[in-house]
C-alpha cells in the first residue's frame, strides 16, 4: 500500500510539473477528422505538435526554419553533417542505429528553400560537426586531384541539368540579389570548393538549430504526457543554447515584378531537338491561405486530364506545342506561382508566352468561357483527395501543414483555417465563375519573369572542356606532393569517423526490450472461390477469383489483373501505347460513342483516381493491373468504368 501512495505522489508531482512546463494551446480537427493538439513550452519557443492519426505507425519530423542568402549550400551540408553524430552519441550513422533499436523504418531529412526536417518513422511510440566529418560528407580532394564529397557529388548533377539552369536563371530575374529564395540551398559547385566551410557551417546551426526556432510534429497514437516528459527532459540541457535576441526568419518583403522580364539562354543538352520555357508571376502573401487554395483548384482545372484547357492548347493536337505542361505554386512569404512546358520543338520555343497569353489566357479572363461543371467536379475530386491522402498518408498531410505553419503562420487562428482545407474547398465550390476570371487576371498578368532553355551539344562539350581544364590546373598547381598530401587528410579524415563504435552500454541503452500493444485497423478478407464461399453480393456472381479487403475507410479501390501470358509477343509491344491511350481515347458510354473530351470529364466526376500499369505493386510484370477508386457511396461505378476503359 505504501509503494501505491508513492507511485500515486509521483505521477501527481510529473503531471504538476508538466503542467508547469507546458501549456496546452491550439485543439483542433485536421479537416474535421484527426485531432491535434498544440503544446508550448514555457521555457523557450519550442512547440510540440500531437496530432492522434490512427494506425500502427508514429511518425514524428522536426523541422527548422533555415534561411541563407549565398551559394555556399550551408542547411544543406549541416544536414548531413547532423548524421555523422552528436556530443552524447558522437558515432556516424547513430540516428539510424537508435531507429533500428526502435523497430523504425529508419530515418530521413530533407532540406526546401526556407526549411530544414529529420524524420523518423516507428512501430508503436517507445522508441559534432568536426572537421573530419565536413571533408567527407561535404568535399575534398582526393588523391587523383578530383573534387569529391557526399554533398558536392549529389549537387554536380544539377548544375549542368537543363531545368535546373533555368530555373536558377529565372529566380535571378525573379528575386533581388540576396535574397534568400534566389539561393541554392544545396549549395554551388564553386561555393562548395571555395567558399563554403566547417566554420560558417557551425556558425548557421548555432544560429538556426536551437529550441526557438525548433518545431516537433508527433503523428500518431500516443500518451501525450509520456512525449512531453521525454522532451522536457531533452529540453532542459539545451535551454542554455537559445540565442539572446533571434529575429523570425524570412521577414524581408520580397519587390514587385513592375514589367516583364524575358531571358533565353541556351543550356547542356545531347538532344537538340526540345527545350523548356519557365514563366513565373508573384503570388499571393502567406496569410491569404483562400486565395491560395483557389489558385491549386484553378491549376489543377487549367492542366489536369486531356479536356484541360492547356492541354488541349499547348498538347492534344497534331502538331504539339510541348511534350508536358504543369503550374507549380511555392508557400513562401509570397508565394511565386510557375508554369512549366517541356519537351517543346525548338522552333515553337519563342511561341510558347505568346500562344499562352493570346489564348489560353485571354480566354480565361472571360468569365463565360470556364466550364463551371467540370470545375464543381474537379472541387469535389479535391474534396475526396483531401480525405484520401489522410488516410494513405495522414503523417505527410499533417507535416506538410505543420510546417507551413511554423514557417509563415501567424496565430492559432490562422492555423485553424489551414489544417480545414476542406472547408475552404466549400466555399469554393459556391464561388461564381466571374471569381475564376478575376483570379486569371490578379494574378497570370503580364508581370512576370519568362526564361527559354535552348538546348546545346556544344554547351555539353564547352561544359566538359571548362571542368577538364579546370582540373587539369588543380592537378598542377598541388604537384604529386599535394595529391599525396589531399589522399593523406582523406584517409585520416575517414578512418577518424568510423573509429568510434557504440559500445555493447549504448545499444543496451537504444533498444527495445519489449514491443507495446500498438493501434491497429480491423481488416477482414473474403474470397468467392474458398469455403465458405462469400456472402457478399459484389463478388459472389463474378466468373472469376475475387478477393474484397474490408477495411474502416471511405472509399473502395478496384484492381483488375489479368495475365499477359496469352498475349502474342507481337501483340504486348502494343500494350504501353495501349495505356497511354485508354485515359484519352473516345469510349461507347450506353448507346453513344463519346469523344475522349466527354469521357475525360465523365471520369473526372465519378473516379477519384485511375491508372494502369504492367506488374502488380511493381511485381510479376507478366501481368496487367487496372486500378480505380471512388468514395464508398460511388462504387457502383467502378463496374461501370471498367467495361467502358477495357471495351473502348
Amino acid at each position: 500500500m505504501h509503494s501505491v501512495h508513492l507511485q500515486t505522489r509521483r505521477t501527481m508531482s510529473l503531471l504538476r510539473t508538466a503542467q508547469r512546463l507546458w501549456s496546452c494551446g491550439a485543439q483542433l480537427k485536421v479537416n474535421g477528422e484527426i485531432p491535434l493538439i498544440v503544446y508550448h513550452s514555457t521555457r523557450s519557443k519550442l512547440r510540440v505538435v500531437v496530432a492522434d492519426v490512427p494506425g500502427p505507425m508514429v511518425k514524428c519530423v522536426i523541422s527548422f526554419a533555415t534561411e541563407t542568402n549565398t551559394d555556399d549550400g550551408l542547411p544543406h551540408t549541416l544536414e548531413h553533417l547532423v548524421f555523422m553524430g552528436s556530443e552524447k552519441y558522437p558515432y556516424k550513422g547513430v540516428l539510424d542505429i537508435i531507429a533500428n533499436r526502435c523497430l523504425a523504418s529508419g530515418t530521413n531529412a530533407w532540406t526546401d528553400q526556407d526549411h530544414t526536417a529529420y524524420t523518423l518513422s516507428t512501430v508503436g511510440s517507445t522508441g559534432f560537426l568536426k572537421n573530419e566529418q565536413y571533408i567527407t560528407e561535404v568535399h575534398h580532394i582526393n588523391g587523383n586531384g578530383e573534387d569529391a564529397g557526399v554533398v558536392y557529388s549529389e549537387m554536380q548533377d544539377h548544375e549542368s541539368d537543363m531545368q535546373e539552369i533555368v530555373s536558377r536563371h529565372r529566380k535571378e530575374l525573379f528575386y533581388p540579389e540576396g535574397c534568400s529564395y534566389r539561393v541554392e540551398t544545396g549549395g554551388r559547385l564553386p561555393n562548395l570548393r571555395s567558399s563554403c566551410c566547417n566554420d560558417k557551417v557551425r556558425e548557421f546551426h548555432s544560429k538556426f538549430y536551437h529550441l526557438s526556432n525548433m518545431m516537433i510534429v508527433v503523428c500518431g497514437i500516443i500518451d501525450h504526457q509520456k512525449l512531453l516528459d521525454t522532451v522536457s527532459g531533452v529540453e532542459e540541457n539545451l535551454l542554455d543554447r537559445i540565442p539572446k535576441s533571434f529575429e523570425r526568419p524570412f521577414q524581408d518583403e520580397i519587390p514587385k515584378i513592375d514589367e516583364c522580364r524575358e531571358a533565353s539562354i541556351e543550356c547542356p543538352s545531347d538532344d537538340e531537338q526540345r527545350g523548356i520555357v519557365s514563366i513565373s508571376w508573384m503570388g499571393p502573401t502567406a496569410s491569404d491561405l483562400y486565395t491560395t487554395k483557389a489558385l491549386e483548384v484553378l491549376f489543377d482545372y487549367m492542366e489536369n486530364t486531356a479536356v484541360a484547357p492547356l492541354q488541349k492548347d499547348f498538347i492534344q493536337m497534331e502538331d504539339p506545342f510541348a511534350s508536358s505542361v504543369y503550374f507549380s505554386l511555392s508557400e513562401q512569404s509570397t508565394s511565386e506561382i510557375v508554369i512549366s512546358f517541356a519537351g517543346v520543338p525548338i522552333e515553337k520555343l519563342e511561341d510558347i508566352k505568346k500562344r499562352l497569353f493570346d489564348k489560353t489566357i485571354v480566354e480565361h479572363l472571360d468569365a463565360e468561357k470556364f466550364d463551371m461543371e467540370r470545375l464543381g467536379f474537379i472541387i469535389e475530386q479535391s474534396i475526396l483527395k483531401s480525405y484520401l491522402k489522410m488516410e494513405t498518408s495522414g503523417h505527410d498531410k499533417v507535416f506538410d501543414l505543420m510546417i507551413g505553419h511554423q514557417l509563415y503562420g501567424s496565430d492559432e487562428e490562422q492555423l485553424a483555417e489551414r489544417i480545414d482545407e476542406v472547408g475552404m474547398l466549400r466555399r469554393l465550390k459556391n464561388e461564381s465563375s466571374s471569381y475564376w476570371s478575376d483570379l486569371v487576371r490578379a494574378y497570370l498578368n503580364d508581370r512576370c519573369v519568362c526564361v527559354v532553355g535552348k538546348p546545346s551539344k556544344e554547351k555539353v562539350e564547352e561544359y566538359t572542356a571548362i571542368e577538364e581544364e579546370r582540373l587539369a590546373k588543380q592537378r598542377n598547381d598541388l604537384g604529386e606532393e599535394g595529391l599525396s598530401k589531399c589522399e593523406e587528410i582523406l584517409q585520416e579524415a575517414i578512418d577518424k569517423n568510423t573509429a568510434l563504435k557504440p559500445s555493447a552500454e549504448v545499444l543496451d541503452e537504444l533498444i527495445v526490450d519489449e514491443l507495446e500493444k500498438f493501434n491497429t485497423f480491423d481488416i477482414s478478407t473474403k474470397c468467392n472461390q474458398k469455403r465458405p464461399f462469400s456472402d457478399i453480393p459484389l463478388i459472389q456472381k463474378l466468373p472469376f477469383t475475387a478477393y474484397i479487403h474490408r477495411s474502416p475507410t471511405k472509399f473502395v479501390e478496384l484492381s483488375l489483373i489479368w495475365d499477359t501470358d496469352k498475349i502474342a509477343e507481337s501483340k504486348r509491344m502494343w500494350l504501353m501505347l495501349w495505356f497511354e491511350l485508354m485515359f484519352e481515347s473516345p469510349a461507347r458510354v450506353g448507346d453513344k460513342v463519346l469523344s475522349y473530351e466527354e469521357v475525360s470529364k465523365l471520369f473526372t466526376k465519378d473516379l477519384i483516381k485511375q491508372s494502369i500499369q504492367i506488374g502488380v505493386s511493381c511485381y510479376y510484370n507478366r501481368f496487367v493491373t487496372l486500378k480505380m477508386k471512388v468514395s464508398s457511396d460511388k462504387y457502383l461505378m467502378l463496374e461501370k468504368w471498367a467495361k467502358i476503359f477495357m471495351d473502348g
